[in-house]
């Protein structure tokens, strides 16, 4: 529990959001956009990943769709708030919302419970603190070092 007394939710090591992501709906917006390249974030499955063009976190994909002049559109498999950064630092593109097979919907309900006054009192205040068993930290620190492995 943290300080505060309340407790978190905890789910079994993935992103719900990147879990939704079907090679079916995949399929279905490349027909639809067919000169845009996929980018999906390596917590989608493996189906979805195969069916990318490129497979990278969301930094990366900040510092490697400017680089590549063409295509100028972009089929993005991940949590849609990447999509306004996106446009914002790399203008002149075209970013399109992949889908689920039910929508393009693709809101994380965590992310967006994250906000600037949030950030602003934790830094102030340094907490609230959580502390993790080792075990459960080194498990943890495998995982984000192979997603970002999987993002180079």
């Amino acid at each position: 529990m943290e300080k505060t007394g309340r407790k978190m939710d905890l789910w079994q090591g993935n992103c719900y959001v990147h879990v939704e992501f079907t090679r079916n709906s995949i399929a279905s917006i490349r027909k639809q956009y067919p000169d845009a390249k996929v980018v999906a974030h390596p917590e989608c499955t493996f189906a979805v990943r195969m069916l990318a063009d490129e497979v990278c976190s969301t930094e990366k994909m900040v510092e490697l769709l400017p680089a590549k002049v063409r295509p100028k559109s972009f089929i993005i498999v991940t949590e849609s708030g990447m999509l306004h950064r996106l446009k914002k630092e790399v203008p002149g593109k075209l970013f399109i919302p992949g889908p689920t097979d039910l929508c393009a919907c693709n809101d994380c309900r965590y992310m967006k419970l994250n906000t600037l006054e949030k950030l602003r009192d934790c830094l102030d205040y340094l907490g609230p603190e959580i502390t993790i068993p080792e075990p459960v930290r080194v498990k943890a620190e495998r995982s984000v070092r192979r997603m970002l492995e999987l993002s180079r």
